[in-house]
């Protein structure tokens, strides 16, 4: 993967592609282990099938539950259920799964998936905590399952603060897709953060700028 693949798999993984190039040239870069992605066109199926691409259509031309807070936040509310509840095509679980023996996990073991949309971690829009990732245990039948964790990083499109977001940045809503960044768990998180490769305060002097918090909180 390469910053070319945004408009396949989304911003997050394909950034990630481009690190492990530079790990590959200096070996000082540490990344996460067993990685892939899930290409967006898996997203699309899915938001299709389930019955969610209506209920989007609908609502953008529904300006008064558009303009309406608790209206809104209901009604995307309901565009993630309607993902959450209908079932993962056969074949992409088979893909899925695949992948992971191919990569080596074993059973039990710890599995992130992690948003990387097309409006996510691009430029003119970084989308920092917009989006839900999730883990999934492989081997389990119920519970945190490889499915489950799918369609609730798919359903995060569809977060309230994500819609408004994107509405404020006049992004077209029908044009945002999920593609997954998957990868071995970290476990337990010293630190949660965000870093900022520029000077957020004084624009003519170089910094970075870091965000953190101690522990698993989010940022």
């Amino acid at each position: 993967l390469s910053h070319r693949s945004v408009a396949k798999v989304g911003g997050k993984a394909a950034n990630l592609g481009e690190l492990f190039k530079v790990r590959q040239l200096t070996r000082t870069c540490v990344l996460p282990s067993k990685g892939f992605a899930i290409p967006m066109t898996y997203y699309l199926q899915h938001f299709r099938a389930s019955g969610a691409q209506k209920l989007l259509n609908d609502l953008l031309t529904d300006s008064i539950t558009l303009n309406d807070k608790v209206l809104l936040k209901t009604y995307l509310k309901k565009i993630r259920k309607t993902i959450r509840q209908h079932p993962i095509r056969v074949a992409l679980l088979k893909k899925v799964n695949d992948k992971i023996l191919d990569r080596g996990y074993e059973i039990n073991e710890r599995i992130r998936f992690r948003s990387s949309t097309n409006a996510e971690d691009i430029k003119g829009f970084n989308g920092a905590g917009l989006y839900t990732s999730c883990t999934g245990i492989y081997g389990f039948k119920n519970g945190k399952t490889i499915e489950r964790a799918i369609k609730k990083v798919w359903s995060s499109v569809w977060n309230e603060a994500a819609f408004r977001e994107r509405a404020y940045f006049n992004i077209n809503q029908q044009t945002v897709a999920m593609g997954i960044a998957v990868h071995k768990a970290f476990g337990t998180e010293e630190v949660n953060g965000v870093a900022v490769t520029k000077n957020m305060y004084r624009k003519n002097d170089e910094a970075y700028v870091i965000n953190a918090q101690k522990g698993e909180l989010a940022i």
